[in-house]
C-alpha cells in the first residue's frame, strides 16, 4: 500500500515538473508572439523584411497548455479528472511536444547548407504597408485623405479659374477703355479738321464774296481794262495786286479819260499826260517800286501801299519811323505836315461823314478808305 502511494506521489511530482517546464516554454513563445503582434500593430515602427511568427503546431500546443503553471492550472486543464489521468495526459503531451521538437531539429539538420535554418515555431510574413490590414491605420483613413486631396485640388483649380476669369474681365475693360479713348481722339481730330476746313472755306468764301461784291461795284469801263491790268501786273510780278489796281482805277477815274490810273505824275509828267495803256503800265511799275521799298523798310501792310500810291514813297519812310503800320490818324498827320495845315473843300460822302467835307491840301488823307470799298 505504501509503495502504491509513493508511486502516485512520485508520478504527481513528475507531472507537476513537466507541467511547469511546458508552461515556461509556452510563456516564452507567447511573449515572442505578443512582441511580434505589437510590432505589426504599431504603424510608426519599421517592419523588418521578414517577421518570425509561431507556426501552427506551437499555437496548437499553447491552446492546450494554459499560460500560468502550478497545481491549480493543471487541475483546471484536467477538467475535474483525477490527478493520475491528468499526469498521464500531460506526460503524453510533453512527449508529443518533445518528439515534434526533435523532429524539427532533425529536419533542420538535414536542410541544405546553402539555406539558413529557420528557428522552430517561426514563419515568414511579408512586410505590410502602412495602410491596409496589419498596419494599425483604418482602411477608410487613406481613402479619406485621397478624397481631401482631390477636394483641395478641385478648390485650387476653381480658384485659378476664377483668377483667370477676373483677369479676362480686367483685360476686357481695359480694352474697352482704350477703344473709347481712341474714338475720343479720332473725334477730336475730325472736329479739328472740320474746324480748319470750315475756317478756310469761310476765308476763301469771304474773299470770293468780297471780290464778287467789289467787281459788281466796279464800273463797266474799269472792267474793260481788266485784261490789260493783268498783263502788265504779270510783267512786274505783282499778279496778287490786280484787284487792288482795279480798285485804284475805280477811285482815280472810274475807267474814263486818258490817264485812267492817274500815274503821269509818278513818272515826272504833267497830269493826264498818258493814254490808258501807258497809264496802266506806269501804274504797275510804280506799284512794284512801292512793294520793293516796303520790303526794304520792313513794312508788311497792303493798306500802307495803297495810301503810299496817293501820298508817294515818302509816306512809307514816315511809317517806318511810326510803327510801320498804316492808320488813318497817321495819314492825316502826314498830310497836315506836308500841306502846312492848309485845308481844301472835299465834298465826298465819306469826307462829309468824317469831318464835314474837307481834306488837307496834300493828296487825299482818306484814300485807303475809299479804295477799300472796292476790295
Amino acid at each position: 500500500m505504501k509503495n502504491k502511494n509513493s508511486k502516485k506521489n512520485t508520478s504527481r511530482r513528475g507531472s507537476k515538473t513537466r507541467t511547469a517546464s511546458g508552461s515556461s516554454a509556452v510563456k516564452k513563445r507567447n511573449t515572442e508572439r505578443n512582441a511580434a503582434a505589437e510590432e505589426l500593430r504599431n504603424p510608426a515602427a519599421e517592419l523588418p523584411a521578414e517577421a518570425e511568427l509561431p507556426d501552427a503546431e506551437a499555437e496548437a500546443l499553447s491552446d492546450r497548455i494554459p499560460e500560468s503553471g502550478g497545481q491549480s492550472d493543471s487541475r483546471e486543464l484536467s477538467g475535474g479528472k483525477s490527478s493520475g489521468d491528468t499526469a498521464a495526459e500531460a506526460e503524453g503531451s510533453s512527449r508529443a511536444d518533445s518528439g515534434h521538437l526533435y523532429g524539427e531539429e532533425k529536419e533542420s539538420e538535414e536542410a541544405p547548407a546553402d539555406r539558413q535554418p529557420r528557428p522552430a515555431g517561426k514563419r515568414k510574413v511579408k512586410k505590410q504597408g502602412r495602410s491596409g490590414k496589419g498596419s494599425g491605420v483604418p482602411e477608410g483613413f487613406v481613402s479619406g485623405l485621397e478624397e481631401q486631396t482631390k477636394a483641395r485640388s478641385r478648390l485650387e483649380e476653381e480658384e485659378r479659374e476664377e483668377l483667370r476669369s477676373r483677369q479676362r474681365r480686367i483685360n476686357r475693360r481695359a480694352l474697352q477703355r482704350e477703344r473709347r479713348a481712341r474714338e475720343v481722339r479720332r473725334n477730336k481730330i475730325l472736329l479739328i479738321f472740320a474746324a480748319v476746313f470750315l475756317a478756310v472755306l469761310l476765308a476763301v468764301g469771304s474773299q470770293v464774296v468780297r471780290k464778287a461784291w467789289a467787281t459788281s461795284n466796279l464800273s463797266e469801263d474799269v472792267l474793260a481794262y481788266q485784261d490789260m491790268v493783268e498783263i502788265y501786273a504779270a510783267e512786274e510780278d505783282i499778279e496778287e495786286y490786280v484787284d487792288v489796281l482795279m480798285a485804284i482805277m475805280m477811285v482815280e477815274s472810274e475807267g474814263t479819260g486818258e490817264d485812267v490810273m492817274q500815274s503821269s505824275e509818278s513818272k515826272g509828267l504833267e497830269r493826264n499826260s498818258l493814254d490808258p495803256e501807258e497809264s496802266i503800265e506806269q501804274a504797275c511799275i510804280y506799284f512794284r517800286a512801292l512793294v520793293d521799298m516796303a520790303d526794304e523798310l520792313g513794312i508788311n501792310d497792303d493798306k500802307a501801299l495803297i495810301q503810299a500810291y496817293n501820298f508817294g514813297p515818302g509816306y512809307l519812310e514816315f511809317l517806318a519811323e511810326n510803327g510801320k503800320k498804316h492808320r488813318q490818324k497817321l495819314a492825316i498827320e502826314y498830310a497836315k505836315e506836308k500841306s502846312g495845315g492848309e485845308k481844301i473843300r472835299y465834298m465826298h460822302l465819306y469826307a462829309i461823314k468824317k469831318n464835314g467835307g474837307w481834306i488837307y491840301k496834300f493828296g487825299n488823307m482818306f484814300y485807303d478808305a475809299l479804295v477799300q470799298r472796292y476790295l
